[in-house]
C-alpha cells in the first residue's frame, strides 16, 4: 500500500539517519571488512580499499532501484552518472571509517565512531536534499 506523504517522508527520514547508518556499518565495516582481512591477511589497505568501493556502489545503487522516486530505469541510470560526486563521497567516506577502524589504536574494532560520523552525514545529506526541494 502506499503511504501519504507526510508519513512516507517521516518513515524515510527514520530509515536514511537512523536505521541506515548502524546497519550499514555493521555490514560495511564490521562483517566485509572483517571478511576481507582474513582474505587478505597481507595486506592492511586492501581490505579497507575494497569495502569502501563496496560501499560507494551501494549508494550509487539507490539511485537504479528508484529509492530517490525517480520514475524510470533509464532516469535513475541517467541519475547515476550525473551523482557521481555521491560515490566520491561514499567512497572517501568509507576510506575514512575503514582506516580508522583498521589502523586507529584507542578506536580499533569499534563500530561506534563510524556509525555515529555516519548518522551525522545523513542527518546533513537528507537535511540538504530537503532543503532543496522546499
Amino acid at each position: 500500500p502506499s503511504l501519504p506523504g507526510d508519513i512516507a517522508g517521516s518513515l524515510k527520514f527514520f530509515l536514511v539517519v537512523f536505521v541506515a547508518p548502524p546497519a550499514e556499518e555493521i555490514f560495511f565495516r564490521g562483517a566485509m571488512l572483517g571478511f576481507f582481512r582474513e582474505l587478505f591477511k597481507k595486506s592492511r589497505f586492501l581490505p579497507v580499499l575494497v569495502q569502501a568501493i563496496l560501499f560507494s556502489l551501494f549508494h550509487l545503487g539507490a539511485y537504479i532501484i528508484g529509492f530517490y522516486q525517480l520514475p524510470s530505469f533509464a532516469q535513475g541510470l541517467s541519475a547515476f552518472y550525473a551523482n557521481i560526486s555521491v560515490f566520491v563521497v561514499a567512497l572517501a567516506f568509507g576510506l575514512i571509517a575503514g582506516s580508522v577502524l583498521e589502523y586507529g589504536k584507542n578506536v580499533k574494532r569499534n563500530l561506534w565512531y563510524s556509525t555515529v560520523f555516519h548518522f551525522g552525514l545523513n542527518l546533513i545529506a537528507y537535511s540538504l536534499a530537503i532543503g532543496s526541494v522546499i
